[in-house]
């Protein structure tokens, strides 16, 4: 399940689908750091993978994808006030085209 995340989050080393910059920083930080023993012990008692997933891994990953979800907030947040500013309280050519 981790290698599987691992894949979709992205690595440096190597081509896959990525995240947003600091979604994979963060993200693949915490994963690296992920004990895989957790994930053994769950599956060897009798756990599906869904409930894994969902009471050991996701708990571990909440920090690091509250964290990622505030950068990028932020950071298209900043974007969004350069635009307002270059654009001043002009409505928008879609706006006025309906």
């Amino acid at each position: 399940m981790t290698q599987f995340l691992v894949y979709i989050v992205g690595d440096a080393n190597r081509p896959g689908p990525s995240l947003p910059p600091p979604a994979t920083l963060t993200l693949s930080a915490r994963l690296r750091r992920f004990d895989r023993t957790l994930e053994e012990a769950a599956l060897n008692l009798g756990a599906s993978k869904a409930a894994m997933f969902r009471t050991i891994l996701l708990p571990y990953l909440r920090p690091a994808l509250l964290g990622s979800a505030a950068i990028s907030f932020l950071m298209s947040f900043a974007d969004f006030n350069t635009t307002l500013m270059l654009v001043g309280a002009d409505t928008p050519l879609t706006v006025m085209m309906a």
